[in-house]
């Protein structure tokens, strides 16, 4: 969602699909934790960079620290947000580097796989 970086507002579908969430679930949170998106001249809910941030840190305390409610608000207000968004950017660069550790092996395997099948044929 590289394009979307630059973005003024998000529609409840975009920030959805960026969290992989249902949208009656970042409704949830958004009254749950207060968070006030606008709304556009027509009565569409649109989310700015800062609310798009404030879900992704609740989904990282949710689904990744596993908080409950109470937990997720303690955190919220505890003034640790600096360390919540360190967190999470750790958390992501390590998917990364775990999805380019699984590649590289996938490809030694196909490279020993190569290998072998050019040692049995050449004994032939």
């Amino acid at each position: 969602m590289a394009e979307k970086d630059f973005k003024l507002y998000y529609s409840a579908t975009e920030v959805a699909e960026l969290l992989n969430e249902s949208i009656a679930t970042i409704s949830y949170w958004e009254k749950t934790y207060k968070i006030n998106a606008p709304h556009s001249q027509k009565g569409v809910k649109r989310y700015r960079q800062k609310e798009v941030d404030k879900l992704k840190q609740i989904h990282y305390l949710i689904r990744n620290k596993h908080l409950s409610r109470r937990g997720v608000i303690a955190a919220l207000q505890s003034g640790q947000e600096e360390n919540i968004d360190r967190r999470a950017e750790v958390l992501r660069l390590l998917e990364n580097a775990s999805k380019e550790i699984e590649e590289i092996l996938q490809m030694m395997d196909e490279y020993r796989m190569a290998e072998v099948k050019g040692h049995l044929g050449s004994k032939k």
